[in-house]
């Protein structure tokens, strides 16, 4: 199956099926490669069995306007946020660390079916379905592996 690339745009940062990217270069956007929370290289985190396929309503009382941790793992370098997703804005905004830089983060937040997307300015959206294990949420694409693990406080 052909994997979906994931587009986001983070300041001047790209994040798209060639990778992240600014004026300085790149790294490759890799699926197969995960680093941080509960992985070793070669190997995305799992979603825990006592974690629950959510409802956008049961997401939003989890998320709405609180800080968030995330770690994303669909890169070749460890890509960390500390974001807010604000369902009254629409937006997901908040600083990420990016190959030791940090920089600016604003993208729509938008809902397809039971997914949560995130569309940058002259992008498509990005959807994952969203599971809750408590506190962290899991962003997970299509094709059931990990985008993004998110702890929520």
């Amino acid at each position: 199956m052909r994997q979906q690339p994931l587009d986001a745009k983070l300041a001047g940062i790209s994040i798209g099926a060639e990778g992240l990217q600014n004026e300085k270069g790149s790294f490759k956007h890799r699926r197969d490669r995960v680093h941080g929370i509960g992985a070793h290289a070669g190997e995305p985190p799992e979603i825990p069995a006592t974690a629950k396929k959510a409802t956008m309503e049961e997401f939003k009382a989890l998320a709405d306007g609180k800080p968030v941790k995330v770690e994303i793992f669909d890169f070749e370098k460890p890509v960390t946020t500390d974001l807010v997703w604000n369902w009254k804005k629409a937006s997901i905004t908040g600083k990420a660390k990016v190959d030791g830089k940090m920089i600016d983060v604003k993208t729509k937040l938008t809902f397809k079916g039971d997914k949560a997307c995130s569309t940058p300015k002259g992008e498509k959206p990005s959807c994952h379905t969203i599971y809750i294990d408590g506190n962290r949420f899991y962003e997970v694409r299509d094709d059931m592996k990990v985008h993004a693990v998110s702890t929520v406080g």
